[in-house]
């Protein structure tokens, strides 16, 4: 057997299982990560804040890709791919499971999510976050093994400056305040609701009232 039909035979045997192990982790996130009941989710007909959000974006699965694998389909692309900041709500089958939020857009923050394919679970080195591995690899659980319906809802809040006086000069510069937007909103949903959504851990303390 010559050497290059060798190196082709082994890269297949490898392709095959990277895949493995993606629909391994696939399948046992669709085992372990069950929603919880219908009567401790909220709907996004019954959330208080629904008027706030627009749809923007379905995620489907990715058939380019041998790996198991899922991508955003935007509504508006040009919209999801502005470098602004977000609150979002990940729905699956209509239900909130994770609010979140970004200063760099939808894009980007996707972007992140989809690191998680990179977990060591997938046969990868591991260079992801926690949160990321276990939001990308489970919404990809649900959609590739459950066929289950996840969509993005966004709501875009409004750039703030604030004047600065350096050296004598005034300096108009932004505010990041997507953070507190998203503390508010979630701390709000745990008050009203009884808990934190499904997917959502993380916000900043000093918002938290």
């Amino acid at each position: 057997m010559c050497l290059g039909l060798y190196i082709k035979m082994l890269g297949l045997i490898y392709q095959q299982y990277v895949y493995k192990r993606a629909l391994d982790e696939c399948i046992y996130r669709a085992r372990v990560f069950e929603l919880p009941a219908r009567s401790k989710l909220v709907h996004i007909g019954d959330y208080a804040y629904k008027e706030y959000f627009h749809k923007v974006a379905d995620v489907l699965p990715d058939y380019s890709k041998v790996v198991q694998d899922i991508k955003p389909v935007p509504l508006n692309k040009k919209e999801f791919s502005q470098e602004k900041e977000w609150i979002y709500l990940i729905m699956v089958n209509g239900y909130i499971v994770k609010i979140g939020g970004t200063r760099t857009g939808l894009g980007k923050r996707w972007n992140s999510y989809a690191c998680g394919h990179y977990c060591i679970e997938r046969g990868n080195r591991g260079k992801c976050s926690e949160t990321n591995a276990n939001v990308y690899n489970t919404l990809c659980a649900f959609i590739r093994q459950r066929g289950w319906k996840v969509e993005l809802y966004g709501y875009p809040v409004k750039p703030v400056k604030h004047k600065l006086h350096m050296f004598g000069e005034e300096m108009e510069v932004p505010v990041q305040t997507y953070h507190v937007y998203e503390s508010k909103i979630l701390g709000d949903f745990e008050r009203k609701y009884g808990s934190m959504p499904y997917l959502s851990l993380n916000s900043d303390p000093n918002y938290r009232h």
